[in-house]
């Protein structure tokens, strides 16, 4: 873990009880991450959405106190949308983080332009779940598939003496999934 390098962060972080020897106390960060979710960023149902997200950067502002690129950084894994990341297993109430993607109007330069941004919330609604968790999965899966396919076969068609290795590959590929699926 990286030392935090501006003092005023060390202070902050210091207050919250989330700094160890100069650095990011990952653990009790997470903590605090996911009370702040679990005060303020509940969709109760899909219309929710829009209302209660919010992004890494608001969310780390809050229970930090200030901002800071390299907490920020610091802090992005934190809030991953995976089963295993800390703020997910931090969180209680039958909760589960969902991430988003928003997109904004920002001023850089003088000059407005939209960004898409990152969002984080809450939810225990199965609509929310199904369209913020499982459906992005799905995607995600059935483009890895498509894509792996498309790669093989093009392998396959410019260098044909590879077929037999594709054949097995796929087939060991296949027998993966059938295994992670049953697991």
């Amino acid at each position: 873990m990286a030392t935090i390098i501006d003092p005023k962060t060390r202070s902050a972080l210091r207050k919250i009880g989330c700094l160890v020897e100069d650095q990011l106390d990952t653990t009790a960060f997470a903590k605090l991450l996911a009370q702040r979710l679990e005060t303020s960023h509940i969709a109760r149902d899909l219309d929710d959405v829009n209302a209660v997200e919010t992004t890494i950067g608001q969310l780390v502002r809050n229970v930090a106190g200030r901002d800071d690129e390299q907490l920020l950084e610091l802090v992005k894994p934190l809030l991953a949308a995976g089963a295993k990341a800390p703020v997910q297993q931090a969180l209680s109430n039958g909760y589960l983080l969902c991430a988003s993607r928003a997109r904004i109007q920002v001023n850089i330069n003088g000059e407005v332009k939209i960004v898409n941004i990152g969002t984080r919330f809450l939810s225990a609604d199965y609509e929310v779940l199904d369209r913020y968790v499982l459906q992005p999965k799905q995607r995600r899966a059935d483009s890895f598939v498509r894509t792996t396919l498309e790669l093989t076969s093009l392998i396959e068609e410019r260098q044909p003496d590879m077929a037999p290795r594709i054949g097995t590959f796929v087939e060991q590929l296949n027998i993966t999934w059938q295994k992670a699926l049953t697991a």
